[in-house]
């Protein structure tokens, strides 16, 4: 016979069990997305394990033909149309590091299909070293762990396409190189992802870069193009350092890092446009230390922790159509000795400080702009000789200007759209009630 108190100890149990229940869901639930991508990663390696040789280094230093008898793994003839291939294997290089090389070569290869794999951290491992070669390609490839996932060094027309490289210090040096083509490569888990040292011509399109400390890094590299990356959730998207002069960069999608989603320091000439620079933890974009005479255009800086875009001791730089909308200071900012720039035809609303910020810079020329929904549209401090032309800016216009400092034509005044004030120009640095 059932009783009162059996009902009871079977419903405590039925809901413990309902408790139990929805726990794993939701555990199952917040689990899922790493565990499918877990998945597909580790089904990738089984199959690549079940197609491939394992072996644990591979040598070719000019020796194409003698590797290509002994081994079955190296077909070809290392010509455009019949290149030396090496696929489908497993090189373990956990056994012995920097034992994975190709130098001294000016046939055609490619490698494809492969696995890589190095030590966890270890700082002296290079997983594959491509040194004074031409003519090579490595294709759909698979780079982990060690310090360097691929090396190319004095190396001349290679193609880096579709490979996954993962938790290398630098998941890919290029050094010393020209006329290569990098494209939709997925990095993650680096310091930084690419980095291009004293190269010319590199083309770098279509790579996914995420959780590295820099995702695409310049250094002293020129001419090159850097079109349709993505380099989100790292510290830096795209640098441009020490002297990385005349590079394109476009397109890209550099948002969500930790610092800033571009800089560029000591580096002139360069093309940025069309880019988004937006909700990074910091400033959209910085240029800093004398980087001189760019082009930043087109490009969208909104929703950053800290401004849209920076210029200290940068000039000459022509700033036109930007989006700078959104962000928590500022929009765009020229400060420390930033000349002669111009500041044209840029929308820098809703910012929770000002539009545009000048901070003891001269010279410069700010037109056209549209400069509302900020406490103030324009602020200038310690600013000398700068000219302000028909931007857009609000009702109530309130200056403190000594005359010949700074000029004012043609402020548009748009009702109420500013919190506060049009334009505030501070001659010294101590806060005034304006």
């Amino acid at each position: 016979m059932i009783t009162i108190k059996d009902i009871r100890l079977n419903v405590r149990k039925l809901f413990l069990f309902f408790i139990l229940l929805v726990s794993c869901l939701i555990v199952a639930e917040s689990f899922q997305l790493p565990l499918m991508e877990s998945l597909d990663n580790q089904l990738r390696i089984n199959q690549m394990y079940r197609a491939s040789t394992e072996i644990y280094n591979l040598e070719i230093d000019n020796n194409w033909t003698e590797t290509c008898l002994e081994y079955d793994w190296c077909t070809g003839e290392g010509t455009a149309d019949y290149p030396y291939i090496i696929k489908n294997l497993i090189i373990n290089s956990s056994q012995e590091a920097d034992n994975c090389y190709i130098i001294n070569s000016n046939a055609h290869f490619k490698i494809e299909n492969c696995s890589f794999e190095g030590i966890f951290n270890d700082e002296s491992s290079v997983l594959l070293n491509i040194t004074n070669v031409t003519k090579g390609s490595i294709v759909n490839n698979t780079f982990l762990n060690g310090r360097i996932g691929i090396l190319l060094k004095n190396t001349n027309n290679m193609t880096i396409q579709l490979n996954n490289l993962n938790s290398a210090a630098e998941c890919m040096v290029i050094d010393n190189s020209t006329q290569h083509y990098i494209l939709d490569n997925v990095i993650s888990r680096s310091g930084i992802g690419i980095f291009l040292n004293n190269t010319k011509d590199i083309t770098l399109n279509y790579n996914e870069l995420s959780l590295n400390g820099v995702g695409i890094s310049f250094f002293n590299s020129t001419n090159g193009t850097c079109k349709d990356n993505k380099c989100y959730t790292g510290f830096r998207g795209i640098e441009l350092i020490a002297g990385s002069n005349y590079n394109d960069i476009i397109d890209n999608v550099c948002n969500f890092n930790q610092f800033y989603g571009l800089v560029l320091e000591r580096s002139k000439y360069n093309t940025i446009d069309r880019n988004e620079f937006s909700e990074n933890s910091v400033s959209g974009s910085i240029f800093k230390s004398l980087s001189d005479y760019n082009l930043f255009s087109h490009n969208n800086c909104s929703y950053n922790n800290d401004a849209g875009l920076e210029l200290i001791n940068s000039s000459q730089n022509n700033i036109q159509e930007n989006i700078c909308n959104n962000n928590e200071d500022d929009g765009i900012i020229i400060k420390h000795c930033s000349d002669y720039n111009s500041i044209i035809s840029n929308d820098c609303s809703h910012n929770h400080r000002f539009g545009i910020v000048i901070d003891q810079s001269g010279f410069n020329y700010i037109k056209s702009n549209i400069l509302l929904g900020n406490d103030a549209g324009c602020f200038e401090k310690l600013g000398y000789n700068n000219e302000y032309f028909l931007n857009i800016c609000g009702v109530t216009l309130k200056i403190i200007l000594i005359p010949s400092v700074s000029l004012i034509f043609g402020v548009i005044f748009i009702v109420f759209l500013n919190r506060r004030y049009g334009f505030i120009n501070k001659i010294r640095s101590e806060a005034k009630n304006i």
